[in-house]
């Protein structure tokens, strides 16, 4: 037979198994709950660990491109600051010296005194160029790391005078420039033995049967005699960066009564250009120009001597397809 207390124990056990449930979810939220809270700290620990990095880093890189930024050689005129450009931030650049050492005593002043050597903080004050010389500077970090050494050349002040006129340029080559072919008319047909020879316009001639020719006339000349006493001329050409030595027999010519290799030649050229400025000491003057070529792929043409004269523009052609601008000139001896 069946108590009737039982029930009422049933009944009480049932709520303590649901208070025993209750608990033991309130304590699985609360562990959660913190693994939560310790992931998001981690989280942010994470990201002010890789902030703080990126911050050094581009502080280290921004102190190498200074660093880089720094030349290994200068040069100043008397009566600079003698100056370097260091691009550091202030918090290294406060720790850095530069150990100045001039080749002499008057080379360099400093806060109006003659010195040879100084230590100096590159906040404060630097000195000044007294006189042409060389300085030798070294960095070093907190006085001791050396981090980089420089020469600074310090060269005498120079006074130009600015131009702006107009110039004519007359220039000597080093040899004679091939720039054209003349048919040599004999009895009733036409030659051009240096063509036939193998030379091109824009070569240059350096010698002529073993003689520097030293002009257009001497160069018909030698050419002249050497028909006469029935011998080839043998030329030494110049081709770009090859040499060359070509042999041509010359042919009577009946209008010009010469002996003669058909080619056209010259020994100068001449143009004009408008001068920059010059200084009247040394007379050495700048201008602006135009690379001289012998008309043969371009090829540049070395020049032994010139002179600049006056000269005036007249009048500018003005550039077409195909064609190069030209300018109207006339210069005064």
């Amino acid at each position: 037979m069946i108590s009737p207390e039982q029930p009422q124990l049933e009944k009480s056990g049932d709520f303590f198994s649901k208070k025993l449930q209750l608990l033991k979810c309130t304590n699985l939220i609360f562990i959660c709950g913190s693994e939560n809270v310790l992931d998001t700290a981690f989280k942010n620990r994470i990201i002010r660990t890789i902030s703080v990095a990126a911050i050094i880093s581009f502080c280290i890189m921004f102190a190498v491109y200074a660093f880089i930024e720094i030349p290994s050689q200068q040069r100043i005129s008397v009566g600079q600051e003698l100056r370097i450009p260091l691009n550091f931030p202030k918090q290294l650049l406060g720790r850095i010296k530069v150990y100045v050492d001039s080749q002499d005593k008057n080379v360099i002043k400093y806060k109006g005194l003659n010195i040879k050597s100084i230590v100096l903080n590159p906040n404060g004050s630097w000195p000044v160029a007294a006189n042409p010389g060389t300085i030798r500077l070294q960095l070093k970090l907190f006085g001791i790391i050396p981090l980089k050494n420089m020469v600074v050349d310090v060269l005498p002040q120079y006074k130009v005078i600015p131009g702006g006129q107009s110039i004519g340029v007359i220039l000597k080559s080093d040899g004679i420039i091939v720039v054209g072919y003349s048919a040599v008319k004999t009895s009733g047909e036409s030659f051009i033995p240096a063509k036939t020879a193998g030379i091109r316009v824009g070569d240059i001639i350096l010698s002529i049967n073993g003689k520097k020719p030293v002009s257009e006339e001497i160069v018909a000349e030698i050419i002249d005699k050497a028909g006469k006493a029935g011998k080839n001329v043998i030329l030494k050409i110049k081709r770009g960066k090859n040499l060359m030595n070509l042999s041509i027999k010359p042919v009577y010519c009946r209008e010009t009564g010469r002996y003669r290799i058909g080619l056209y030649v010259r020994d100068n050229a001449a143009g004009v250009g408008t001068l920059t400025f010059y200084e009247p000491k040394s007379n050495i003057f700048g201008a602006l120009g135009h690379a001289v070529s012998s008309g043969n792929d371009d090829q540049k043409v070395i020049f032994k001597s010139g002179k600049i004269i006056e000269a005036a523009v007249q009048g500018i052609h003005q550039g077409k397809r195909g064609g190069a601008w030209g300018k109207d000139r006339h210069f005064f001896k």
